[in-house]
């Protein structure tokens, strides 16, 4: 799904994608793949453990998890886009 939505975002034109968080090392691969010239991360820390400045994030998860990375996002600095 983050190859989908982050494709989605960067034909917008509204958003600037400059990284996707999958925990699935195989979806990683396959965005790597896809041309998006964008990051991909494992978790939401190893995101902000980057020097990359995010000014929000886009979350698209099954429904028991956008509240935990809303919560770490928040004090981040980050505003959250939850789908």
């Amino acid at each position: 799904m983050g190859l989908l939505h982050g494709a989605l975002l960067r034909a917008s034109g509204r958003a600037e994608v400059v990284g996707i968080v999958d925990p699935s090392r195989a979806a990683r691969l396959i965005i790597r793949g896809a041309g998006l010239g964008v990051n991909t991360f494992a978790s939401l820390d190893a995101a902000l453990a980057r020097d990359d400045k995010f000014a929000g994030v886009f979350i698209c998860t099954p429904p028991r998890a956008p509240e935990a990375i809303s919560e770490r996002a928040l004090p981040a600095g980050l505003h959250p886009f939850v789908e």
